[in-house]
């Protein structure tokens, strides 16, 4: 339930169920010494102010890695967690909630997963990280797009901006328009194109350089009785598939 544990201001050490799938919204808030080192691999959905005004959570580890099975995270999830120092957001969050991270004043590392530039709210009250924060916080994007996060008007005032190898991460998943120019992704991953009603993601690729894929899938969301496939649009001769590909459809 919404709150289960709002305000339990000396609940210190929790460890969260192996099964649990869904953090309900203000469900640890104002848990001010509550401490939290991992989330279970199954969890789907973490609520609004789920964790919000908490001094502990993320302290002392060296990283709190929300898992890639959450595709949903609510505003101010983490908000005012002067404890934290690194966080990564997963794969699926390709746009950032409002003020996520804002109040985490000890913010030292964000890495996020979602191999196309996240998106935010363009309101500076909504940032989903303070503005004072920044330029202490060093930003870990996917290699491919370095460069596009440089180029953006919010996220080119951090600290610096990194990339990792994609080859650290086997499935993705592109909810906005991609184009890879140069760049490809490391390895054999599999690439997962999601369409939706508002708009239609393609991954594009130019260039000579090789791609090599694994599965691909060319999938939808359901929208009012509407299918909306994501694309992928190619010029480049070299790009070989060795698994399946596929194009999944609702009903």
């Amino acid at each position: 339930p919404n709150r289960a544990f709002s305000y339990c201001y000396y609940l210190e050490d929790v460890v969260l169920p192996v099964e649990l799938e869904k953090i309900n919204g203000y469900a640890f808030y104002e848990c001010y010494r509550m401490k939290l080192q991992s989330f279970p691999d199954k969890l789907t959905y973490i609520g609004e102010y789920a964790f919000a005004d908490n001094d502990n959570i993320g302290k002392d580890v060296e990283s709190l890695v929300i898992p890639e099975s959450v595709t949903f995270i609510g505003e101010s999830a983490f908000e005012n967690c002067r404890g934290l120092e690194t966080i990564t957001i997963p794969v699926s969050i390709w746009t950032m909630p409002k003020r996520i991270l804002s109040g985490c004043t000890n913010l030292k590392t964000l890495r996020v997963n979602c191999p196309t530039v996240a998106q935010y709210n363009t309101s500076s009250s909504y940032y989903p990280v303070d503005v004072s924060t920044m330029p202490n916080v060093d930003l870990y994007v996917p290699d491919v797009i370095v460069t596009s996060y440089k180029l953006d008007s919010y996220w080119y005032n951090f600290k610096s901006i990194k990339g990792f190898s994609t080859e650290e991460i086997q499935d993705w998943k592109i909810s906005n328009p991609l184009v890879l120019n140069r760049e490809r992704f490391a390895g054999e991953p599999n690439i997962t194109v999601l369409g939706n009603y508002d708009r239609l993601p393609y991954l594009k690729i130019n260039g000579d350089n090789e791609q090599v894929i694994n599965d691909l899938c060319l999938d939808s969301y359901l929208y009012k009785y509407e299918n909306y496939a994501g694309q992928i649009l190619s010029n480049c001769s070299n790009v070989t598939i060795n698994g399946t590909a596929k194009v999944n459809l609702g009903t």
